[in-house]
């Protein structure tokens, strides 16, 4: 986790909901040489999900970066795919690209410019 806070290339932020730490997002860019950045982490922490608060941060974090992003999701986590396919649609200022995530943890990978 060191690596979020002192690289050039990764970030880490705090979601907070009235002062109290809600979640986090760990950020990587150019993971794919595409020079894309990368969401590698998002949390929020149960009690302030179903609220907004997870569309919010991710709205922020995409404005904070504008231009490419890719992220990826599990196929056995249902709301994470229906968080990120909303906020991406929401976001993208042009064509989203889909790809399958192979084994060990088959998942969807979404591009897309923020």
């Amino acid at each position: 986790m060191d690596a979020y806070f002192t690289e050039p290339g990764r970030e880490a932020y705090f979601v907070t909901v009235d002062g109290k730490l809600a979640g986090f997002t760990l950020l990587r860019s150019d993971v794919d040489s595409t020079g894309s950045w990368n969401i590698a982490e998002f949390f929020v922490v149960r009690r302030y999900r179903r609220r907004g608060i997870a569309r919010r941060a991710a709205k922020l974090v995409f404005a904070r970066h504008p231009g490419k992003w890719t992220l990826s999701f599990d196929h056995n986590n249902a709301p994470a795919e229906a968080l990120w396919r909303a906020v991406v649609t929401e976001v993208a200022t042009g064509g989203i690209t889909e790809t399958e995530r192979p084994p060990p943890i088959p998942g969807t990978r979404l591009g897309f410019t923020a």
